[in-house]
C-alpha cells in the first residue's frame, strides 16, 4: 500500500466519522402526545360494583371540534372508554348512548369541569396538556350516578378517571 492511498484511506475515514457525527437522528414518540380520559361502566349487585357492559354505545363530544377523534364508536358489550378532554377550554361535553338502538331521549350528557397545565414531555414528543379534574355533570336519563376515581388526567394509562354507574 502505497502513502498516497494510505493517506486516502485516512482521509475517507475521517470525513465518514465527521458525517456520522453531525448527522442528528431524531428519537421517535413513544408516548401519546393527546392524553386521554379513561372512564369504565358500572352497576351495583347487591353490595358489590361489577363491569357493566353496554350494548352497543356511542360517545361523541357535543361542543368541541379538535383535531382528536370525536365520536367512539363502542363495539358490542363494551365496558370501558377513552375520550379527550378540549385543550382550548376549561370544560367541554360528551354524549353518551348506552345502546345504538335505542331513542336519542335516553342519551346522557357527561359535562367535565378541569384545569389544564402545559407539561414538557421530552425533545421528540414536545409539549401537551394535562388535566385536574375538578368535577363531572351528568344527565340521568339512563345514568344513575357518575364518581371521579382518579383527579389526574396525564400520561399514565393505567388509572381509570370515571366510574360511569347505571
Amino acid at each position: 500500500m502505497t502513502k498516497r492511498n494510505s493517506a486516502f484511506i485516512l482521509c475517507s475515514c475521517l470525513l465518514a466519522a465527521i458525517m456520522i457525527s453531525c448527522t442528528q437522528q431524531r428519537d421517535p414518540c413513544l408516548q401519546p402526545r393527546v392524553m386521554s380520559l379513561r372512564m369504565g361502566a358500572y352497576r351495583i349487585a347487591d353490595t358489590t360494583t361489577v363491569d357493566t357492559s353496554l350494548l352497543a354505545p356511542v360517545v361523541a363530544a357535543i361542543d368541541f371540534d379538535d383535531s382528536v377523534k370525536t365520536t367512539v364508536y363502542g363495539t358490542k358489550n363494551q365496558a370501558k372508554f377513552s375520550i379527550y378532554l378540549s385543550p382550548q377550554a376549561d370544560s367541554c361535553r360528551w354524549m353518551i348512548l348506552p345502546d345504538t338502538s335505542a331513542s336519542i331521549n335516553t342519551a346522557d350528557t357527561l359535562t367535565f369541569y378541569y384545569d389544564k397545565s402545559l407539561q414538557f414531555l421530552s425533545n421528540a414528543c414536545g409539549y401537551s396538556y394535562f388535566y385536574n379534574l375538578h368535577s363531572v355533570r351528568t344527565t340521568n336519563h339512563s345514568i344513575d350516578s357518575v364518581v371521579i376515581s382518579t383527579y389526574n388526567v396525564n400520561s399514565d394509562a393505567s388509572k381509570e378517571h370515571l366510574k360511569i354507574y347505571y
